[in-house]
């Protein structure tokens, strides 16, 4: 009989929400977001392909690494090719990101990639409950992070 009250009791205590741990985890959490942006103009003559790895700056666990754009390429007409959009939305625990984005152009065609170029970095915090917004800019001077 003690058994099953203790059973029942176990039960009614983790149906009521678990730890007081659990419950506390999502203010524990902030959100990254990151976007990208071509300029206007060509940046490489024959397209390129994007990249960027989120890595927490102090132990350098790597979060995402991953190819997140491309081909991007020179588009017809004289606006050029413009490329946006989110790369990386992330609900990630509080702390400081090492984020780095880098383009590998194409060689010929995108099958064939040069050696990456177009770096940049930026490490960012990520505040519990905050949201923090970074966008790679891309144009023909290099790349930048800045903020939304």
């Amino acid at each position: 009989m003690r058994v099953l009250v203790t059973a029942l009791l176990a039960a009614t205590l983790a149906a009521c929400g678990g730890s007081e741990r659990d419950r506390d985890a999502p203010a524990e959490r902030g959100r990254l977001v990151v976007s990208f942006e071509l300029a206007r103009q060509a940046v490489y003559q024959e397209g390129s392909l994007g990249y960027l790895r989120v890595a927490d700056a102090d132990s350098g666990e790597v979060a995402r690494e991953a190819r997140v754009t491309g081909p991007v390429g020179p588009a017809p007409g004289p606006e050029g090719p413009r490329v946006e959009g989110v790369v990386f939305d992330e609900r990630v625990a509080a702390g400081r990101y090492h984020v780095v984005s880098w383009q590998r152009p194409c060689s010929g065609n995108c099958e064939f990639l040069d050696e990456p170029s177009a770096r940049c970095e930026v490490v960012v915090t990520v505040g519990a409950g905050r949201t923090v917004r970074r966008v790679i800019e891309l144009d023909r001077r290099g790349c930048t992070f800045a903020s939304d």
